[in-house]
């Protein structure tokens, strides 16, 4: 279904969450989207190499030091952009060329924030899905747990595919 059928449509703005909850109806048809309040956004591309985690979690926990954030939500902050930055470093450096898009590897990281919420985007050109959550794992494993941190700590997370790889996200609602 194409957006032009809700051009004429109801359109309501709810308060959710910090942001706006935007539902769209024509009839028995609806859509609806949460957009965050978004008060500002920050971006800094990395680096294809380890190193660059360190200096997502360094630029993240100045970002919102600067901004007045307690130390508790940038601590868990950092903690997010180093597991994301981390997955979505292995995937640009792991995956064949075939599953790259055009073009040199890249890794950035957005960081969302307002008086409400946080979010953390990273984008990758790595065009390959994140896996789902494995079974449990094993705990002499010394790798293979940042999903289940970002589950554990993000108020919401998730990932989608874009026009250049795909972008994995979450949130923390304040």
């Amino acid at each position: 279904m194409t957006i032009a059928p809700f051009i004429d449509a109801i359109v309501t703005t709810h308060t959710a969450l910090g942001g706006a909850m935007t539902a769209m109806f024509q009839g028995s048809v609806g859509v609806a989207c949460r957009a965050p309040a978004v008060t500002h956004r920050s971006c800094l591309d990395l680096a294809v190499a380890p190193s660059a985690v360190r200096s997502a979690r360094h630029w993240a926990a100045n970002l919102l030091t600067q901004a007045e954030f307690d130390q508790d939500l940038i601590e868990t902050t950092v903690l997010l952009v180093s597991e994301l930055v981390t997955n979505a470093i292995h995937a640009v450096s792991e995956v064949p060329d075939a599953a790259k898009a055009e073009g040199r590897p890249r890794v950035w990281l957005a960081i969302e924030r307002s008086p409400s919420l946080v979010r953390v985007e990273v984008h990758d050109t790595a065009c390959v899905p994140i896996p789902p959550p494995s079974s449990p794992r094993d705990p002499e494993e010394e790798s293979g747990r940042g999903l289940e941190v970002i589950g554990a700590l993000a108020t919401y997370w998730g990932w989608h595919p874009d026009s250049v790889g795909k972008v994995a996200w979450c949130e923390l609602v304040l």
